[in-house]
Order: C-alpha cells, then structure tokens, then sequence
C-alpha cells in the first residue's frame, strides 16, 4: 500500500515521516465555536456534532494555493463541480451564523484497493480492502484528470483531483475523510470492530497477526518475564521457574509486574519504550515528541544504530552459541527475532532459532533501566498492523441514535469527561450543560491522541436523504444562533442542502467507518506492500517487450518474495525501496536474469538460452555436449580456479556462477549465505579452506535454489544490502550523488556506473517517493 497526504509540500531536513504528514495538514487557524479544537475536527466538532473528517488549511504554492491531489491510486466514483463564488446574500452558500459567507461545494470521492500483506502460506492469500477518500469544498476541478460521470474514472496517486476553495469565506481549505465499510474495517483490524476497555488492558494469550506486519513492535511482558541487572553474557535461555498462578507468587529476579514494550527502528536508529498495563509510559527519555499522539507514545530509549548494525548482531547471536546449539540456529532467525520479536519466516520454511532464544533488551523502568528477556514465555508479539487498544485505537459503534448528527456515543463522552467536573451525590447536569461541557473538552492536549485513533461509526454528513431530520435537535439549542426561528432554520437548512448530495454512490454511504485521516495516512505509510498494480508502474514495459516479454511474467514470481523480504530488512521505506529497484535494473535486467548468463543478455532472453533456465534438476553442470554453449564459465579466469571466490575444486565456476538478484557469485559468498540461512554449519567446514588444499573446504550441493526459488533470489540482494551498508547509504536521499555511492558498494568495480542505475532509481521513486 503506497498512500501520501492530500497535500505535498517539500520535506524539511530531519523532519520524521509522522512530521511531515503533520505539516502537510496543517488544521485552519480557527477555533470551533465553544472548543478550543480547530475547525473542523474529528471525530467531533462544534456542539459535540459528528464530523466526518478535518478542516485543512492549504499549503502556499507560488501566488495561490496547493493543488489537491489523491491520497492513493484507485477510481474516481463521484465528482461534481462546485457552483462559482458571488456575492449573492440569498445564496444558500452565502451562510454562516453570523451573515453571509461563501462555502465552496465542489467534491472529489475515490474509491481505493489497499493491499497490506499476505498469508504466511505457499497460497500468500492477500490482505486487502477498500476504503474511500473525500475531498469536499473544492473552488474547482482538476482539467483532464477529474470528469464528473456514472463511470469509474482511473486516477493515480498524487494526480491532480481540484482547487481548495472557501470554507465560510476561510480561503485555501478542504474537508478531507477516509471512510470504509464494516467488511473492510474488520480486515483493517483483523477482528471484530467493537469498544475495547483500554485500562487494563486484558492479557493477550497469543501473538498478533502475521499476514500485516508494519511499523512498531509491541510486546507484552507477563509479570514472570526474566531480567538482569546486567548485560546477559548467554542467548539461550536456561530453565526457570516463573509466577505460579496458583499462588501468584512470582520468582526472584523477574519483572513482577506485566509491562509492554515498543521497539521502532527508525533510519538506522532504534526507539525503545515501556508501558504499564494501561498504556502509560514507564521511564525513559523524551524523544521527538509528538503533541499529536497520545502520551503512552512518547517516552523512551534511544539506541543509536542500532537497525543497521541488526545483521551483525544477529551474527554475534549465533556465533556465540555451541556447535551443537548452532544446529538448530541461524543468524538469519536471530535477525527476524530482533527484527520482528518472533522469528516470522515463511509458513512452515523459517530459518532455524533455537526454541529457548533469548532476546534480551535493556527496557526503561520507573527509576532507571533493567534488561528483560522479551522472548521468554509468556511474552507475545504484536504490530503496529494489529491496531491495539493499549496504543490508544479503539472502535465506537454505540451512538443510540445513528441518525442523529448529535454524538451520543457513551464511550467517547466518557472518553471527553473532565475528572475534574466530579457531580456531586443525585446531582444531575442538563443535556446542553453537559454537551457543552464535553466540547470545551474537545482541544484538551491529553485526548487528541485518542481522537485521533478514535474510529467511529455513523452516518455521513454529505447525505441529502435525511440531512433535515438529522439536525433537528439544533433547533433546541441555545447559542445565540437562533435556529428555533422558522426563517433563521429555513436558511440553514437550505445551506445544509447546498452542501449535500442526493445521489451519493451507495457504496460510499454504507462506508460509515471513519478514520482520522491523517492517523490514517501514518499508519499505513508504515505498510510499504506492493500491490499488483503499485509493482506494475516499476520499470517501464518496453524495457520487457524488446526481449519479447512482458512485465507481469516476472513481478508476479517475484512480487510475494519482494514485499517478504522488503518487510523483514526494512526496505520498504520509499527512498531505500527506489535504490534497490534501480540496483536491481541492472544486477538482475528488470528481474528477468536471476542466473549469470554466458551470451549477451538480450541474446539469452529471447532465445531462453541453457545458462538462463531454471536448475529444477540439479545444478546446471559443463558437459561435452554444452561446452559450446558454456564457454565464458570455462574460460573466464575471474571463474574457474579463483581463490578469492573460494572457487578451489574442479567446476566451481560453473557451480557458484552468479545467482539471485544480486548474482551471488564464488564458493565462498554462498558459503556465508547459506550459514547466514542455517543450511551449513560453519563448523563443518574450515573458513579458510582457500588458503591451503588440504584444508576441508564447505560443502554445498544445491547452490541452484539461490536462483530458482523466487524468495531465495530476492532475499540473496536484500541479504546483501543489509551485509554492506546500503540502506545507511540510501537514507543519504535520492540523488545522482547518492546513487552513485550506492552503486559502488553494490559494484565497486564498475566505474563509473552505469546510467541505467541511477536512472532507474529516480523513476522509482517518482512512484513511490511523495515528489
């Protein structure tokens, strides 16, 4: 799922990604009447009425204002232009409650097909949904791109969509929501959407989804959690006794009380933070706060380097156990553990972690710090992806009256209450006493996270069918806008009508879930899972139809193994996603070699040459029959008999040609993969066997599988990445310059890089950057 702001103004230096989408939002300058909220605000408003979505205030750009552009690809379902701006007192536009003034009523819906992940299974069944986004009070629509019809029109991410127009003769803003059915919220969630009690939160009794993995990790401690008050010397977990829940009693030198933990790693930077069972911050360092997220976000450890440095960590994980334990270990396991908290692989193929792994961690404490072990048992294992209550998500579907725009929800008015306001014994608060005091609320900085993450359930304001009806309970209120008066409620019905539609598509109005939209956006700009159609846009068409293929015959091989092993190296992020595309360009030509070739590329191609096709037989060997077709790998010296590849036995240059997409070549770069893997023991074999011949050398009889099975080629070039650097160096930016670094440390001795390299790097991220 590839998803930007409605708004696209230019990153600033060392902004984070949750920054920027804030700053591409940016709320009107003024407040909703009796609250100290921006206007426009969700998921409640003025007089504690539901609102859809937010107010924005559109960015400067030259001598007007930002274009309005869509949030996502999908299909423009509804579209009708907006009547010209005049000045006309008795236009039903010309209306706010204190005299005439202009409210543009152009509006934009799309509907989107997101896609955040797969089953963990050989049938990598996709997670998908559908959500709508809204963009309402447009000055105009975008010429070309936005055609106002009965028929689904195509739009791509960033098009262009309209003009912000006038709110209350405010200039430059939009109504912006993101809205989804109860189908889709429940794959969103991956449960049922209903109200979770948030204090305490109940233990879980299993670890979270595994088809949606994004963002942080959570994990939850019991109260029997080991810990140390020094660094562990051991990674394998020796047996203990833990709490007795028959006695409650809990060992010594254990939590003793059950905590949370949040890990995110963050452009090679990893953020550590601990909760108590309500969600509230326990210790640590204040980091990059963020006013807009709820206080259980805040506080924490900040451990530098630490997501570039996780391959050798891992390593050292491994390397530090026994012959014997190293058996059912690899670093590849230990990276998915420190990675993820739980070794996540692929359905039934995870490289091998030992069953008591210990993932210790130095968590913060009430008056310092202490190390845990967040793998023991009892511990589990969530992601941002399963939107838990203890982070501040939580569903409200309880308004008795969803055909009333007043919000009568129970839990977000008791979510609002002030502790302070303490009713005294039989006393009781009229309705508009109440109401009122719950909007004041509606600014307090301690609840805007949870507005925030508030998902709620209720009609849409746009639907013309009974918008009267659904505003009748203004007529009672006293706030000095009089709407008891027959003329004053004519008026403002009729601009309630202007601002309504009675053809709204059906599939729109049953979406009454809604999402905060910029939450929205932050969260799933964390997702980082290519689509069918998002992988499509990558690498032009004619670069395949000049070898007489097509695209789709290699994205879809490689399309589950990519967003697989994108997730678990953190490639996902959009700037290191489009270096490794265009690295890819030219290590693997687009995807299509994944084996090292004897003739010219396009040569191979075409004529689907032996030295191009898949291995399924075993390891393609040189034979008299197809020395001929072969001959590079026999003649190249940089091959057969090279040392320095550990290329030391009769037929290792052919053996251990290159392989994957980022051609795995020599006897001893697959050596270290395949340790890497735990599918070699490194005790089996002496590591400088190269040195001397007598020295017993590893053995490796299926270097084929680098190649034919599509994960193993792709996560060969993700593996690679991480082993040297690469993504440190693509977070430099997307530049020739930066480029170029990369290209030398993918391919030090092409000097200097090829074009194609960098060129294909920018068309990349023109997809997937926010430019």
């Amino acid at each position: 799922m590839i998803i930007s702001p409605p708004f696209l103004p230019r990153h600033r230096a060392n902004q984070t990604d949750a920054e920027w989408v804030d700053f591409a939002m940016p709320p009107p300058a003024g407040r909703a009447p009796g609250t100290t909220t921006p206007e426009g605000s969700f998921p409640v408003s003025a007089s504690l009425m539901w609102h859809n979505g937010i107010h924005i205030q559109a960015p400067q750009e030259g001598a007007g204002y930002a274009s309005v552009r869509a949030i996502a690809a999908g299909q423009i379902i509804f579209a009708k232009a907006g009547k010209k701006a005049n000045a006309d007192p008795a236009d039903p536009q010309n209306y706010s409650p204190d005299g005439a003034q202009w409210t543009d009523n152009g509006i934009v819906i799309v509907r989107h097909t997101a896609e955040t992940g797969a089953s963990n299974d050989a049938a990598a069944i996709p997670t998908s949904f559908t959500f709508y986004s809204l963009y309402m009070h447009l000055s105009e629509l975008a010429v070309g791109e936005v055609k106002p019809g009965d028929e689904p029109v195509d739009i791509r991410r960033k098009a262009p969509l309209g003009k912000p127009g006038c709110v209350y003769s405010h200039p430059g803003q939009i109504h912006f929501e993101i809205c989804c059915d109860t189908e889709s919220l429940q794959r969103i969630l991956n449960r049922t959407p209903s109200w979770q009690e948030r204090a305490p939160s109940a233990a879980p009794t299993a670890d979270g989804r595994t088809d949606a993995v994004f963002g942080s990790t959570f994990i939850y401690l019991s109260a029997s959690t080991p810990t140390s008050v020094s660094r562990p010397t051991t990674h394998v977990r020796a047996l203990r006794g833990g709490a007795s829940a028959a006695t409650d009693h809990v060992a010594p030198n254990t939590l003793q009380e059950a905590r949370w933990v949040e890990i995110r790693y963050e452009r090679g930077d990893a953020i550590l933070r601990c909760y108590d069972d309500h969600g509230i911050p326990i210790g640590g360092l204040l980091r990059n706060p963020d006013s807009t997220l709820p206080d259980t976000l805040k506080k924490g450890h900040f451990l530098p380097d630490t997501e570039y440095n996780l391959y050798k960590q891992a390593s050292d994980r491994h390397k530090s156990l026994d012959a014997a334990t190293q058996a059912s270990s690899s670093p590849s396991g230990w990276y998915e553990l420190l990675r993820f908290g739980r070794n996540l692989g692929y359905g039934v193929g995870r490289d091998p972690l030992p069953a008591e792994a210990a993932h210790w961690r130095k968590i913060p404490t009430a008056t310092g710090s202490i190390w845990a072990d967040l793998n023991a048992p009892g511990t589990f294992k969530f992601s941002d992806a399963d939107f838990l209550s203890i982070t501040g998500w939580n569903c409200y579907d309880d308004d008795p009256k969803p055909t009333n725009q007043l919000c009568e929800s129970y839990h977000l008015r008791r979510l609002l209450s002030d502790p302070k306001a303490v009713r005294g014994k039989g006393e009781k608060v009229v309705e508009s006493e109440e109401r009122r005091m719950l909007a004041r609320r509606l600014g307090a900085p301690m609840l805007q996270g949870f507005l925030r993450r508030a998902i709620c359930k209720f009609p849409s304001e746009w639907d013309q069918s009974n918008i009267e009806t659904r505003h009748q309970w203004l007529r009672a209120l006293d706030e000095g806008h009089k709407l008891d008066m027959d003329d004053n409620w004519k008026k403002f019905v009729n601009h309630l009508r202007a601002m309504s539609f009675s053809d709204l598509p059906e599939t729109y109005t049953q979406a009454d879930w809604r999402f905060h939209p910029a939450e929205f956006i932050k969260i799933f700009r964390q997702c980082g899972w290519f689509a069918e159609s998002e992988l499509s846009r990558i690498y032009p068409e004619s670069i395949y139809k000049s070898v007489n293929k097509t695209s789709s015959e290699y994205k879809n091989i490689y399309r589950n193994p990519l967003n697989r092993a994108f997730r678990k190296y953190s490639l996902n992020i959009p700037g290191r996603a489009a270096h490794f595309f265009g690295q890819s360009a030219r290590e693997s030509y687009y995807f299509m070699i994944v084996r090292e070739v004897s003739v010219r590329i396009d040569i191979a191609i075409k004529n689907n040459h032996i030295s191009l096709q898949p291995e399924y037989g075993g390891y393609l060997r040189i034979t008299p029959s197809n020395v001929s077709q072969l001959s590079y790998f026999v003649n190249a010296v940089s091959y057969e008999g090279n040392r320095v590849l550990g290329n030391t036995d009769a037929g290792d240059g052919m053996k251990f040609r290159g392989r994957g997409m980022k051609q795995l070549t020599g006897r001893f770069n697959y050596s270290v993969y395949w340790v890497y893997r735990g599918w070699l023991s490194i005790s089996s074999y002496d590591d400088a066997w190269f040195e001397n011949p007598r020295r017993t050398g590893p053995v490796i009889s299926n270097p084929e599988t680098a190649g034919d099975d599509p994960f193993n080629a792709v996560d060969t070039a993700c593996y690679y990445c991480v082993t040297h650097q690469i993504p440190a160096e693509a977070d430099m930016g997307v530049s020739e310059a930066t480029s170029h670094a990369v290209s030398h440390r993918v391919n030090p001795g092409e000097r200097p890089p090829s074009p194609v390299r960098w060129n294909e790097t920018r068309n990349a991220y023109l997809e997937l950057g926010d430019e």
